[in-house]
């Protein structure tokens, strides 16, 4: 929050396309464009994937944007080319 408004979101939910409890999917990461540069959406992944921690044992998602694909990659997310479900995946200990 900035100024009391929420300058980010980022959705998480139980992946449909998986046939337990143990996989978690990001959905719609979003930093407003004006406060983009300043490690917000860096901090908003790093608490939900403490917070995912408790409920799964790996988080997937999809993306076709190559800079957010990069993104993902530098926080510890893998390719995953197996799947046309999902683009990255990251194991949680």
């Amino acid at each position: 929050m900035k100024n009391g408004d929420i300058v980010g979101v980022c959705g998480l939910n139980q992946d449909p396309y998986k046939g337990g409890t143990e996989v978690g999917r990001v959905r719609r990461l979003y930093i407003l464009p004006s406060v983009r540069r300043f490690g917000i959406r860096r901090l908003l992944m790093d608490s939900v994937i403490t917070e995912d921690k408790k409920y799964y044992q790996m988080l997937v998602l999809k993306t076709d944007n190559l800079a957010a694909a990069l993104f993902y990659q530098s926080i510890g997310f893998s390719v995953k080319s197996d799947s046309d479900e999902d683009t990255h995946f990251v194991k949680l200990s």
